[in-house]
């Protein structure tokens, strides 16, 4: 099929297509030298995409998580939203949303035999992005970045170990983790969350 990556993604094969093409830019990328901040945003962003893609709710959660089934796969779409709009450079995204965002990823627990290695590309890739946001210097696209490129390095080997052949949707299933979750307080989760615009908090009722 004939694909652009700024084709809206209206049906599987087009998803797929896009994952694909962001894996193999990812790819190029990371061997190309040198290795600077200008390339680690656009690696980390294709990272995100790929990782967050293919994150997949449990079908079976804790009795009190059970009744927001629906605001959990809206969450993981909202995940997948802002990868998407990261990696297409459709919104200008502060560092604060990308703490949170990483905060929200640890509320999370791995279910399924590969869920874990999505889990931590998906941090490095966002870890890697805090990092470039917060550089100092103005023009800093040129400048080397050995310690930005290394989260996706290990980011990318995560991904790299996931099997391909015989897997199904219960293989990449995650659930909200209630221990983590509870050490939010309800002033810093509300504060985060007003300050970056994307619900990460739970335990809102």
């Amino acid at each position: 099929m004939n694909f652009d990556p700024e084709d809206p993604l209206d049906s599987q094969d087009q998803a797929d297509a896009y994952l694909n093409w962001c894996a193999d830019q990812y790819a190029r990328i990371s061997v190309d030298e040198p290795r600077t901040f200008g390339k680690a945003i656009q690696g980390s962003a294709w990272l995100l995409v790929v990782s967050t893609a293919q994150l997949h709710l449990a079908d079976e959660l804790e009795p009190e998580f059970e009744p927001r089934r629906d605001e959990l796969l809206d969450q993981l779409a909202q995940y997948q939203g802002l990868a998407r709009a990261i990696e297409r450079r459709h919104t200008n995204v502060p560092v604060e949303r990308y703490i949170i965002l990483r905060m929200s990823l640890d509320c999370w627990k791995p279910i399924g035999d590969w869920a874990e290695h999505l889990l931590t590309a998906a941090r490095c890739a966002v870890n890697a992005r805090v990092l470039s946001a917060m550089y100092p210097l103005v023009d800093f696209a040129g400048i080397e970045c050995p310690d930005v490129w290394a989260l996706l390095d290990a980011g990318a080997d995560k991904l790299g170990e996931v099997e391909t052949e015989g897997l199904t949707f219960d293989d990449f299933a995650i659930a909200p983790d209630s221990g983590t979750i509870a050490k939010w307080t309800w002033q810093r989760a509300n504060n985060v969350v007003r300050r970056s615009g994307i619900d990460t908090d739970l335990n809102a009722n």
